[in-house]
């Protein structure tokens, strides 16, 4: 009995992280695009980004429920009523977390043209 008791356990513990790691991560990098000419996209280093904030997605992703797959930005921003567009949404969370990793001794990217790096 004991040692049935020990492999569904075993099994349990398999399924939860099975199923944790079953959502998806979305792409390595994302090509970041507010649709303007100006300026290039922004090569968005995804998997990257996601191992800095600790696999947090709600850092960004800030409207996804806890184990909900999270949508696109550009799914929102400038598309629903409240949402501020794409480029602003774009350009106030990453500037302020650029700015806090800078104050805390990092080197993040600051200036228009180290985010948006021409091909």
């Amino acid at each position: 009995m004991k040692k049935s008791v020990g492999i569904l356990a075993a099994l349990a513990v398999a399924l939860v992280v099975t199923a944790a790691y079953a959502i998806d991560n979305g792409p390595a990098t994302i090509e970041i695009n507010a649709g303007q000419a100006k300026m290039a996209p922004v090569p968005f280093q995804h998997h990257e980004h996601q191992t800095r904030v600790e696999g947090k997605c709600v850092t960004c992703h800030h409207k996804t429920a806890d184990g909900e797959q999270p949508a696109s930005c550009a799914s929102c921003h400038g598309k629903v009523d409240g949402a501020p567009d794409y480029k602003k949404a774009m350009h106030t969370r990453c500037q302020a977390c650029h700015k806090e990793q800078k104050a805390a001794g990092k080197n993040p990217p600051l200036k228009c043209t180290e985010c948006h790096v021409k091909k």
